[in-house]
């Protein structure tokens, strides 16, 4: 499968999953999503020769910029280390500033702490050139279970809020004790690249009653709205 990009008004189709030289991806790609204008184009791609020095040999995530015609790789830590397992499934904002994606990889987060052998949900900040794991805890602590994958990583508008299934057990004040997935929001407490006064990062389990009792069988497949406050 490829990655194409068909503009509504000039009724043509564009390939997109190319390198910056418009070579094409010698592999598959797929999972695209585009920004609301359409200029950036996210996907993932088995493809190496998209961007220069890509010899992973793992599916990675792109966005390509069809206004500039430039692609540039973001499964990648801060300081640009190459993912050591598969990235996959990612969304973007509208205005193409941040992805957001599933990765077994343990090497996004420089510095080594990334060693709960599980998937993890990550944000990639491409102004800033910045990579973050946003399945933890409120306190910061890595996922005892998987997160992430089925097509279910959502993001608001802003990159503030980030939602996910996970079978992570210690997520929600109490853990969760039926073994079933639930469904978190990840407020990051940064808007648009700007930390939110008197704001403390946390993450919330939204898979509950209003009493508060986890949900007792699977939940998937979750969206967020633009805002993350309010009802897509």
């Amino acid at each position: 499968m490829l990655a194409w990009a068909t503009p509504a008004g000039a009724k043509t189709t564009e390939r997109v999953s190319l390198s910056s030289t418009c070579q094409p991806g010698n592999n598959l790609s797929a999972s695209p999503g585009m920004s609301a204008d359409g200029r950036y184009v996210v996907f993932e791609s088995d493809a190496s020769n998209l961007v220069p020095g890509d010899g992973n040999a793992f599916t990675d995530i792109f966005v390509r910029d069809r206004q500039t015609g430039t692609t540039e790789i973001v499964s990648v830590s801060t300081l640009g280390a190459q993912a050591d397992g598969r990235s996959y499934e990612p969304a973007i904002t509208p205005d193409g500033r941040y992805v957001v994606f599933t990765s077994e990889a343990t090497t996004l987060l420089d510095g080594g702490g990334d060693t709960n052998g599980r998937n993890d949900v990550f944000l990639r900040d491409r102004l800033f050139r910045t990579t973050e794991r946003v399945s933890i805890s409120s306190a910061e602590d890595q996922g005892t279970g998987p997160s992430g994958g089925g097509f279910s990583v959502g993001i608001s508008d802003d990159g503030r809020f980030v939602v996910f299934p996970s079978h992570a057990r210690n997520f929600a004040p109490g853990g969760v004790s039926n073994g079933f997935e639930q469904i978190y929001v990840r407020d990051r407490c940064v808007s648009n690249g700007n930390p939110v006064d008197g704001c403390i990062p946390g993450t919330v389990r939204v898979s509950e009653s209003t009493a508060g009792d986890e949900g007792n069988s699977t939940s998937q497949r979750p969206v967020i709205s633009g805002n993350g406050t309010s009802p897509p």
